[in-house]
């Protein structure tokens, strides 16, 4: 049995259809492609990411259904029934047409399926989450389509796997930056050794001369933070003449 890659490349207007259903390449990361099963077997849509966040951190977001609209805008509304149980209502409102949609799998912290789509109401949204060893997220969404679906609606089911997963890649990127930033702020601050250092060898250092019969001053504090470090100033015209 041969395996059928469509890619469906991204295009202004959203995801071109495929042609003859010919052997393609594997697609690039984040291309939705479509596998073509057995007649009998539905049509799978889909694309993975790494995030660079845990897997707990993106389970939360995902699974936060009130708050999609936060981090995706193409939701505009959710009307969410009460749980995360089997059967729930989880409709809501993709560009302001209404979404049927229903909870129909859910394995904490792995898998989150829901039946109803902007692509079709029998299009099952397959989310699935993979913990890394470096504490990073293999995350897969998959749109499951009825067999034999048509090259529309497989299109169509790309738009919305693309919608879903780019959002979720901007708003996990952000994450990831803040999970640096307070790592970094966390961080114990280095010895202070070398400062010791030159404060030593600055107290070390003889009182300048007075140049020209000029008494020098004592201490001269910089005009401007870049004073610190702009070189020694040549000496003065009149000194040379002096000597």
């Amino acid at each position: 049995m041969k395996i059928q890659w469509m890619a469906l490349p991204l295009a202004l207007a959203g995801l071109a259809a495929c042609a003859a259903p010919q052997a393609k390449p594997a697609p690039s990361p984040n291309q939705p492609a479509a596998y073509q099963p057995p007649k009998d077997q539905p049509v799978m849509v889909g694309t993975d990411i790494i995030a660079q966040v845990p897997q707990a951190q993106v389970w939360a977001l995902l699974t936060d259904v009130d708050n999609w609209g936060a981090w995706n805008s193409k939701v505009t509304k959710v009307s969410h029934g009460a749980g995360l149980n089997v059967g729930a209502d989880l409709s809501y409102a993709w560009e302001e047409k209404s979404v049927s949609a229903t909870l129909d799998d859910i394995k904490e912290p792995e898998r989150f399926v829901w039946k109803g789509a902007r692509s079709g109401d029998n299009v099952r949204m397959r989310w699935t989450l993979s913990g890394r060893p470096d504490n990073t997220t293999l995350v897969s969404l998959r749109a499951e389509l009825k067999p034999n679906a048509g090259q529309t609606a497989i299109a169509n089911a790309g738009v919305e796997i693309s919608a879903w997963i780019n959002a979720l890649q901007t708003v996990l990127n952000k994450k990831a930056a803040d999970i640096q930033a307070a790592a970094a702020a966390a961080a114990p601050a280095p010895k202070g050794k070398g400062k010791k250092k030159s404060h030593a060898k600055a107290a070390a250092k003889p009182a300048p001369k007075a140049v020209s019969g000029t008494a020098a001053s004592a201490v001269s504090p910089p005009a401007s933070a870049a004073a610190l470090s702009a070189p020694a100033a040549a000496p003065a015209a009149g000194s040379a003449g002096a000597k």
